[in-house]
């Protein structure tokens, strides 16, 4: 559970080489996790996965270019928030 109503969490979660095959349900779930108790929190995750959004089922608000030593990266931004951004 979060310690503070608004935040930032950065992470460098494991993909590639580190992460044998794709996890769906993991993903999905930590997804949900952070849906449900960090609304109003910016998560930002470092991945060489382009796909790492849809498999969190989330939308990035802004994709920074990097490098992660000679990896070729990306920084997602994601905005918690209480609402679906989805149309209905």
């Amino acid at each position: 559970m979060p310690v503070a109503e608004t935040g930032w969490i950065v992470s460098n979660p494991p993909y590639g080489e580190r992460l044998e095959g794709t996890n769906d349900e993991f993903w999905r779930e930590w997804s949900a996790h952070l849906k449900q108790n960090y609304t109003g929190w910016d998560i930002n995750l470092i991945t060489s996965d382009l796909d790492l959004p849809s498999y969190l089922r989330l939308k990035a608000k802004r994709r920074t270019p990097l490098f992660n030593g000679a990896l070729d990266c990306r920084l997602f931004n994601f905005e918690m928030v209480q609402a679906s951004y989805r149309k209905p």
